[in-house]
């Protein structure tokens, strides 16, 4: 398991397709962001071994939960990750990507493939000590993806990141910020989309964040494999799709996936609760601070649109109760003018 992924657990003794679980009500619909549970902690970087034992399971047919199974989660930023001060050789790689001149994309480019020079930028010692997150070459390659995504697909393909378990932790990590995937980078997205690859949970997250066709399309293929455990595809649903929820694309591909009634009737009820639903100390232990999702205040129309749809649609198929139905729709309202 990657150093990469954070850990945090959906309670394991409740089912998360139902409405009440844990024996508590639901919160706020537009509620932006939760305290943490009563004793929880920051979630703190883990080494890359899986626990040795795990807690019973839950009751048969219920999801297992990521807690009890070991299962990561990379989208809760850790303490520190992505927030260090930029090294004056990372500073001078974002310059090189936001200039406008395609001879300093070439020259970033050719740093980039260049081991002496990532040895510079992070230090081979210090780098397999730290959360991947945490490496200069991080935001280095998101400002690639942004600004030079035609340097960035090269590096898909190059040894010196595939065979490096930092380098390819971080090459992933930034890759969500690609909207426009080159062949190379999807190829290594489809690589990852295994059960046993170290960077799967944090390739999900990319796809969402990428939000682009292919990515789109390999997220959709990933939640209806049955390579894949359901209680798996679920941690998906209940961390980086429930982050990301009111992202416009993303909603585009679930109402699709919906409409074509390929998902078990398991992930189909826990992949609409976590578009409509909100319940950290059901859903989560207390030892990690839990994702919260967007503010409903911060809906554009056509996300609106599409979440009242996809409403429909799951009503329509009883993923969701008439009485619920009815509060979503009153919940999506547009705000009084």
């Amino acid at each position: 398991m990657s150093s990469s992924d954070a850990r945090f657990g959906l309670c394991a003794a409740a089912s998360l397709l139902t409405l009440v679980a844990c024996g508590n009500g639901l919160p706020p619909a537009d509620q932006a962001s939760a305290p943490a549970p009563a004793g929880a902690a920051p979630v703190q970087p883990t080494p890359e071994t899986r626990p040795a034992s795990a807690p019973a399971s839950p009751p048969t047919g219920q999801p297992q939960s990521p807690a009890s199974s070991g299962l990561p989660d990379p989208s809760l930023p850790r303490a520190g990750a992505e927030n260090r001060a930029l090294s004056p050789l990372a500073s001078e790689a974002i310059g090189l990507a936001k200039s406008a001149d395609k001879a300093d994309h070439t020259r970033l480019g050719a740093m980039l493939r260049d081991k002496a020079w990532l040895d510079r930028l992070d230090p081979p010692k210090v780098a397999i000590t730290i959360d991947p997150r945490a490496l200069q070459l991080v935001p280095v390659l998101r400002a690639v993806a942004a600004h030079a995504p035609e340097a960035l697909d090269p590096l898909a393909s190059s040894a010196i990141y595939r065979e490096s378990d930092y380098r390819l932790a971080a090459l992933i990590l930034a890759s969500g910020s690609a909207s426009k995937p080159g062949p190379g980078l999807v190829e290594l997205w489809g690589s990852q989309l295994d059960p046993e690859a170290d960077e799967l949970g944090a390739t999900i997250v990319a796809l969402v964040e990428s939000g682009s066709s292919p990515s789109l399309a390999l997220l959709q293929d990933a939640f209806v494999s049955e390579s894949f455990e359901d209680d798996v595809v679920v941690s998906w649903f209940f961390s980086t799709v429930l982050t990301h929820r009111q992202d416009e694309a993303l909603l585009a591909a679930i109402e699709s996936l919906l409409r074509s009634d390929t998902l078990n009737p398991a992930r189909a009820h826990a992949l609409v609760e976590s578009l409509y639903e909100y319940r950290p100390d059901a859903w989560y232990v207390a030892t990690a601070q839990p994702p919260a999702p967007p503010a409903r205040s911060t809906l554009t129309p056509g996300s609106r649109a599409r979440l009242h749809t996809i409403a429909e649609l799951a009503a329509q198929a009883s993923l969701i109760e008439a009485t619920r139905h009815a509060l979503i729709k009153a919940e999506l309202a547009p705000p009084a003018p």
